[in-house]
């Protein structure tokens, strides 16, 4: 069984397991001569102390700081998931590709959107502070491999399809690599299952409607989720049928720029399950 890691997923979660927020509620005490510092370990705890603060008619302030463990921490963390990630799937570390996202400015997707910027909306999202360390670390031990001008998961739906059904998994936490036919481990939720055809036609077609809030990418306006399922329910299981009521939607959407934005968004939607491949119609 060859074992397809979803490295960018496996990076976030090890460093963000090494690093966490702290809220310092600072106010002026009459009884101090300098100000009071109250630690709280949860956003939510600091604004309780805020809150009982200025019922005492004092004027406090939150400061936010990150806390960091060892770096020795953030590799642990990788090398339990990865070990445990190989056991569950019955696997070797010879059987084991880590695939990790090259630079986000080589993105083919980069120089499609037009709408939108492609994960425009990322540019000040926290990332953990030994992302480069875990990278590295991934690379050396743990059969990493850095993907050229496309994203981790265009190279795991390209290794998956390129290998006999049964015979490679594709491990994440990511659904959107449910657009891929075939076996599937989420390792946060232990849960193995099989994704045909049919669903991984469903999903993309339903992603035309709704989009991609988290990589910024429109979908159909005014169509969400329960809209979006609603649209496909009757012709789940009829891929022409599903392009025709998602053509319809767009027209009604877009008017005239009906079909740009349908092919701008099928390209950022689509997983890749061949090299250099770009959806069409």
């Amino acid at each position: 069984m060859k074992v397809q890691v979803d490295g960018d997923i496996i990076t976030f979660r090890a460093g963000f397991g090494a690093e966490y927020m702290e809220y310092d509620v600072i106010y002026k005490d009459p009884a101090f001569e300098d100000p009071v510092t109250i630690v709280a370990r949860y956003k939510k705890d600091a604004d309780a102390v805020v809150a009982e603060l200025e019922k005492s008619g004092h004027v406090a302030a939150i400061s936010k700081r990150r806390v960091l463990e060892p770096l020795a921490h953030a590799l642990h963390n990788v090398g339990t998931l990865m070990t445990n990630i190989l056991e569950k799937c019955g696997a070797g570390q010879d059987d084991l590709t880590t695939w990790l996202s090259g630079p986000s400015e080589d993105n083919f997707r980069k120089k499609i959107a037009t709408i939108k910027p492609y994960k425009g909306n990322r540019k000040d999202a926290w990332r953990p502070t030994y992302e480069n360390e875990i990278r590295e670390y991934i690379i050396r031990k743990w059969n990493g491999v850095v993907t050229k001008g496309q994203e981790a998961d265009d190279a795991m739906g390209i290794a998956q399809c390129a290998l006999p059904y049964g015979s490679s998994v594709i491990v994440t936490i990511d659904k959107d690599l449910d657009m891929i036919p075939g076996l599937h481990y989420n390792f946060v939720t232990n849960t193995k299952y099989v994704v045909d055809d049919q669903t991984a036609a469903w999903l993309f077609w339903k992603q035309m409607l709704t989009g991609d809030t988290t990589d910024n990418i429109p979908g159909c306006p005014g169509i969400g989720e329960k809209k979006a399922e609603a649209a496909l329910q009757e012709v789940w299981d009829d891929e022409e049928a599903m392009r025709m009521v998602v053509w319809t939607l767009y027209v009604q959407g877009y008017g005239y720029a009906a079909y740009p934005a349908l092919l701008e968004n099928a390209g950022l939607l689509w997983i890749r399950r061949k090299e250099g491949q770009l959806w069409h119609p």
